[in-house]
């Protein structure tokens, strides 16, 4: 039991950790990643975005560049893609 809490803890302490918004670059594009809670948004620096899985797996990417984390659950809300934030392969845990 206090294992699993503990685990709670340094998951709680990291994702306070990461709040806020980071830049990053992934294949010399511009990306910016936004944290806010669990939920992480990321959208590319460009006039022209378009929806397709080779954009989408750039944008996760960028997701883990900037957090060491991953991206779960994405799903495209407008030029942005959202999802949760998953920190449980993240080397501290």
């Amino acid at each position: 039991m206090m294992v699993v809490f503990s685990a709670m803890v340094q998951a709680a302490s990291l994702l306070a950790s990461l709040q806020g918004n980071h830049k990053t670059e992934i294949d010399g594009q511009t990306y910016r990643v936004n944290i806010r809670g669990s939920t992480v948004s990321v959208f590319k620096k460009s006039l022209i975005v378009v929806q397709t899985p080779e954009v989408g797996a750039a944008m996760r990417k960028a997701v883990t560049a900037a957090t060491g984390c991953a991206m779960k659950d994405g799903f495209w809300q407008g030029l942005r893609l959202t999802g949760t934030l998953d920190c449980s392969q993240h080397p501290t845990n």
